[in-house]
């Protein structure tokens, strides 16, 4: 079974969305800092799906706000995704193409969340696949699944894979019953944003964490 061969850095694609020259403050400093406590949202590799689905279910009642990761039950358009976090704050989305049985990369956005949300998303998706493009691959698979995930999210896909919210505690339980939402995992009170890292669950990983299959075609467009 071949893998995709992504630099490390492609991984999981950092991308800074400013829309309509709106600069949010905070949201654009790097997840990791030296000397700064690291917080992981998201199930671990090798980790049972029951499991982590358990222990995200345990959220506030109340108080807050509160960092957490929405993970979806399958990826969102750009306007199925706005509406899911009701009145808490959008602070960022993962995107993913998702291809039968080929590995695409993930591309963590940060949005600024001022009023509408569809639009932001939109202009989201068309940046991270400028950003996708420039990025060299290591081999003509890769090359090959970077551009079709480019073409896809610049029309606009279901690649909305997750998203990073900040609420309350009665928004998060909100957020939670949402049909299409699988599971919300709520960082400790106090949590800064820097010092987090998010690891979505994948709408295909039904039993345990681990590596997706990447024997499959990639189409031509």
């Amino acid at each position: 079974m071949r893998r995709v061969r992504w630099p490390a850095a492609v991984l999981l694609v950092e991308v800074t969305v400013v829309i309509a020259a709106v600069v949010v403050v905070g949201l654009n400093t790097p997840i990791r800092r030296a000397g700064t406590a690291g917080v992981a949202l998201g199930p671990s590799s090798g980790q049972q799906v029951d499991a982590y689905l358990s222990h995200a279910a345990v959220l506030p009642a109340a108080g807050g706000p509160y960092w957490a990761l929405v993970s979806l039950r399958t990826e969102l358009t750009p306007t199925a995704a706005a509406a899911i976090p009701g009145p808490a704050r959008l602070a960022r989305v993962v995107l993913q193409v998702p291809i039968a049985r080929v590995q695409t990369p993930q591309l963590s956005i940060d949005v600024a969340d001022q009023g509408d949300r569809a639009a932001e998303l939109h202009e989201a998706m068309a940046l991270a696949a400028d950003q996708l493009q420039r990025i060299p691959a290591a081999d003509n698979r890769a090359a090959a699944v970077a551009r079709i995930s480019a073409a896809r999210l610049r029309r606009d896909c279901a690649c909305v894979l997750a998203m990073l919210v900040r609420g309350s505690g009665e928004e998060l339980q909100t957020i939670a019953a949402e049909s299409q939402v699988r599971a919300v995992q709520a960082a400790p009170p106090g949590t800064e944003l820097r010092a987090l890292s998010v690891v979505p669950l994948l709408p295909e990983q039904a039993t345990v964490v681990g590596p997706t299959p990447d024997d499959g075609a990639v189409p031509p467009a």
